[in-house]
């Protein structure tokens, strides 16, 4: 009897490992798979008009909503983003410190850039409203999808909320690109992949070694020529 306990004991703990070590696969599977699906959509509806490169017809005028004489979604995209800022400072903490976060984020921005800078070169896809060949993917959309992504990062584990939020603006900002002719579906299904998918690889790459003597400060700036970061390191 004592053999068969023992016997089944660890029988039991073995299958309840194997289950704790599948669930984190799984996880980082669909994080995966979700982004690089809308990406390929994307790719595979710039290559046949057949299938998704297809503008919807909108019967609102075209920036029907703009603010400061800009397109509303040139702020939105950034909106999930900064409200993780905003957040915290009103005491809502985040996953992690702001170095660390901060830097994540910089990091998904510049991988962001070196991908839908050439993206938008080398495909010189003619925008629907023909003012030039820079459609794909939708930066716009990227952006936002990117941001949101960071969003579900910091506080998604706090509630799903945070990231429906996210996700939602994100998406808003997606059709308003459509809405307002400047994009394609192709372009916004691969901008969402793409901006989603450059987040993961920043937070995958991430070492979490900043911060650690609390000297290093780290603040995003926006200004008339866009986002940036302001750093200072503390001697």
């Amino acid at each position: 009897m004592v053999l068969m306990n023992c016997f089944s004991q660890n029988s039991t703990d073995t299958i309840f490992q194997k289950e704790k070590n599948l669930k984190p696969a799984k996880k980082i599977a669909w994080q995966w798979i979700a982004p690089a699906t809308l990406t390929g959509l994307g790719i595979w509806g710039t290559i046949d008009n057949n299938l998704v490169n297809k503008k919807p017809e909108w019967k609102e005028p075209d920036y029907l909503v703009t603010v400061f004489n800009r397109p509303l979604e040139d702020y939105l995209n950034y909106l999930p983003a900064a409200s993780v800022y905003l957040m915290h400072l009103s005491g809502n903490k985040p996953k992690h410190d702001v170095v660390n976060y901060s830097v994540i984020l910089m990091k998904s921005e510049l991988i962001m850039l070196a991908v839908v800078t050439p993206l938008k070169k080398f495909t010189r896809v003619l925008r629907p409203d023909s003012s030039d060949y820079k459609s794909f993917p939708s930066g716009h959309t990227t952006q936002a999808f990117l941001a949101a992504n960071f969003l579900r990062h910091e506080f998604g584990h706090k509630s799903a909320w945070y990231s429906v939020a996210g996700y939602t603006v994100a998406t808003g900002v997606g059709l308003l690109r459509l809405k307002n002719n400047r994009h394609w579906v192709s372009d916004v299904l691969a901008g969402a992949g793409i901006g989603i998918l450059c987040s993961e690889i920043a937070y995958a790459t991430h070492q979490y070694r900043w911060n650690k003597k609390n000297n290093l400060s780290f603040f995003p700036t926006y200004s008339h020529s866009g986002p940036g970061f302001y750093l200072a390191w503390k001697l």
